[in-house]
């Protein structure tokens, strides 16, 4: 009978295997990275970039040469500071089960009306999109057999609220009417869903629930950080004796 267990907190964790078993399949994804935050002082569209989603790898089988298996869980990345404007999101960290690992997605998303947001984690994750807040991010393309590269966060919005209503332009994010903060970029996709909102008028972007998945970018003239990308996951599977 098919056996499985996930782990799904970030952490280094230990496995070990029924009496009679010699290798387990893998399903891994590696974190998500943070959303850019945003400084108070600038133009309002100075905007921060989503955070990408994370390598995703499956199907990998795993010998178990010793009495344990080694199980590692990314984090989410972070999004800890505003300060120097422009710093990039949070990376987020690689998960791995023995030897085989999912990277986590790497910390290019920066604060810009123009720069799009981080590309995935995978070797040829996908690119941001650019000029385009709020959106999700591209797939990334196979590294080999059963690998994903990561989705690409969303840019900074670059479009303003028209009129008094607070009614966004094309593309933005709850952009206030008097173009008092534009749209952050959405974070990317991972496999297992969604990533992030970008923030609105003021606000920091939302949290990649989704394993793996990108943060949202904070909305322009904000002070305010990005959202943390979600941590990443493990599932071991094998075969009862």
């Amino acid at each position: 009978m098919l056996q499985s267990v996930t782990y799904s907190a970030a952490g280094t964790y230990t496995f070990t295997p029924p009496t009679g078993v010699t290798a387990v399949w893998a399903m891994i994804q590696g974190a998500g990275s943070s959303g850019a935050p945003t400084q108070s002082f600038g133009a309002s569209g100075n905007s921060g970039g989503g955070g990408s989603s994370g390598e995703f790898t499956d199907a990998k089988l795993i010998p178990i040469t010793g009495a344990t298996l080694t199980v590692v869980v990314g984090a989410g990345g972070v999004s800890t500071s505003t300060f120097p404007w422009g710093v990039p999101g949070g990376a987020g960290g690689n998960s791995s089960a023995g030897a085989r690992a999912a990277l986590g997605a790497p910390n290019t998303g920066a604060v810009s009306t123009s720069i799009a947001g981080s590309n995935g984690g995978g070797v040829r994750g996908g690119a941001g999109q650019n000029a385009i807040g709020g959106g999700p991010g591209l797939w990334g393309a196979l590294d080999d057999p059963r690998d994903v590269g990561g989705g690409g966060g969303g840019s900074g919005c670059t479009g303003g609220g028209l009129g008094s209503d607070g009614a966004p332009a094309p593309g933005c994010v709850g952009v206030g009417g008097h173009g008092s903060g534009r749209g952050g970029g959405g974070g990317g996709a991972s496999i297992f869903g969604k990533g992030g909102t970008g923030g609105n008028d003021g606000s920091g972007g939302t949290a990649g629930t989704a394993a793996g998945a990108g943060g949202g970018g904070a909305s322009g003239n904000s002070s305010t950080p990005g959202g943390a990308g979600g941590d990443g996951t493990v599932t071991l599977f094998w075969q009862a004796p």
